[in-house]
């Protein structure tokens, strides 16, 4: 059972206590009264589906059924070249629903990672208290109405200065462009985009970011404290190491902004040509602000560890030269046989002994490995293959391909 004790006479919320059947703290979220993440394994994953399906009808249907209506019957691609722009169906047809499917996976996984926190012991009882108040004080921050006025504003903000106001000769009608600030918007369809598409695709990204910033924020508050970690464990990072699992976590916003960016360079229907250096030069942009995004909440354990390995290095170091002496005095100077030698534990046990040794020297300061971090850059980068593959002629492709079979 969850407590919740909220306390009216200045005394410190102590939040609810962790149970598997929770996802707290990370159930609330920016705008969580319209829907929320942490229902998806009650409600079933056909509720979470449905509510992916309507917003990309919702941002993306209007913006066809608009231009359409506007062009008229007597324009032969009035329904067609809407529906051909890759860029407004990569970020409303594919990302958006990403980035609501994929805050389950997010949510649960963090979730976990807390869970796991106390229940292997690794806050100490003296600091129970102050873990609590962590936990209850980052559910606050991630409902918190003053996020949701600034998501909303923020949205509007770059919808109406990246996005641009009115239409330019030749282009789409439903297309905003970065235009002269005078320009007005002339169509229905611009103005749904900008007023509707644009800021639900944006606030969505929002809700993304502000969890990472109260995980950001979270993580440095777990690192002040004196964190029970074991400098010999096998993972060499104090048994931290499975906080390294919120990276892949993140593998569905990546995925869905690579969607959006690699649309919006492809252009309607891959008319726009993409110059290797740009769409090499976006992509590290991309990958690099992700990884960091990733990673940084990471670097607040950085202390907790160094003072694990410090303690085990003199610990360990100290447990490490008694064995060796032993083990000197025993076989070096009092010159045992050869037949005692093949047949004494002593030899493996020294060993092994040395081998924990190694492992205590060897603890990593961040607890990151490289597979979480591919995991991220491959769901980033993969949207960008399309763009990737069309600067490379078709004869060569098959010319290598054609080696690879044969």
């Amino acid at each position: 059972m969850q407590t919740d004790r909220h306390e009216h006479t200045g005394q410190v919320l102590l939040g609810p206590t962790l149970s598997t059947a929770t996802a707290y703290p990370f159930d609330a979220a920016p705008f969580w009264w319209l829907w929320s993440a942490h229902r998806w394994p009650s409600y079933g994953p056909a509720r979470l589906k449905r509510r992916a399906l309507l917003m990309a009808v919702l941002s993306w249907l209007p913006l066809v059924v608009l231009t359409a209506l506007q062009r008229g019957p007597a324009t032969a691609d009035a329904w067609l070249t809407p529906i051909l722009d890759l860029g407004i169906g990569a970020r409303y047809l594919i990302a958006l629903p990403i980035l609501v499917l994929g805050e389950s996976l997010f949510v649960g996984r963090l979730s976990d990672i807390v869970r796991h926190l106390q229940r292997a012991a690794f806050v100490r009882r003296a600091d129970t208290a102050r873990f609590a108040h962590i936990l209850a004080t980052s559910r606050r921050l991630l409902a918190h109405r003053v996020a949701e006025v600034l998501i909303v504003l923020v949205a509007y903000v770059i919808s109406l200065r990246a996005t641009g106001f009115g239409s330019e000769i030749g282009v789409a009608q439903w297309r905003l462009h970065l235009l002269p600030p005078d320009t007005s918007v002339s169509s229905n369809a611009q103005w749904w985009r900008l007023l509707v598409s644009q800021p639900l695709f944006l606030i969505c990204v929002g809700r993304w970011c502000w969890r990472l910033l109260v995980w950001h924020r979270m993580l440095r508050s777990v690192g002040r404290l004196d964190l029970n970690l074991v400098a010999s464990h096998p993972d060499r990072a104090g048994g931290l190491l499975f906080m390294a699992q919120s990276i892949p976590a993140l593998a569905p916003f990546g995925f869905a902004l690579g969607c959006g960016v690699a649309g919006a360079l492809t252009g309607p229907a891959g008319s726009h040509f993409i110059a290797p250096a740009v769409l090499g030069g976006t992509m590290a942009v991309l990958v690099g602000c992700l990884l960091m995004m990733a990673v940084a909440p990471l670097f607040w354990l950085a202390r907790p560890l160094r003072r694990a390995q410090l303690r085990g290095v003199f610990e360990y170091g100290e447990l490490a030269v008694r064995l060796g002496r032993r083990f000197e005095t025993r076989w070096l100077r009092e010159r045992h046989s050869m037949h005692d030698a093949l047949s004494a534990p002593d030899f493996s046990a020294t060993a092994d002994a040395y081998s924990i040794v190694d492992i205590v020297y060897g603890v990593r300061l961040l607890p990151v490995r490289t597979r979480p971090l591919l995991a991220l850059v491959t769901a980033t980068l993969l949207p960008f293959l399309p763009g990737a593959l069309s600067l490379v002629p078709a004869s060569e492709i098959m010319h290598y391909a054609a080696k690879l079979i044969l």
